[in-house]
């Protein structure tokens, strides 16, 4: 049976610590292959936005999400960071 790794907090909050991560599977979709020390080295030294859209290209792109849905899954993560962050984010008329 597989177990979730992480901290459980009420409201379904699940927290994952870096010896946390380091335990969790993740699923390898049509046998990519990713550069991890790339990968690291943009993490560590580029906007995370840039990072993230680069491998939605790499990874979903790949599993055959077209740009739009790729577009819709980048704007669901911006919305959730400014939430949990308190951006106010000006309508765009």
């Amino acid at each position: 049976s597989a177990e979730v790794e992480g901290r459980h907090y009420g409201g379904g909050v699940l927290e994952l610590v870096p010896s946390e991560i380091e335990k969790l599977l993740l699923p390898n979709p049509m046998g990519i292959q990713p550069n991890i020390k790339a990968l690291d080295k943009a993490v560590r030294n580029l906007p995370i936005e840039s990072v993230l859209a680069s491998q939605n290209k790499n990874i979903l792109g790949t599993m055959g999400l077209s740009e739009a849905d790729q577009t819709v899954l980048l704007d669901g993560w911006r919305f959730l960071r400014n939430r949990r962050q308190r951006v106010s984010v000006e309508p765009v008329s």
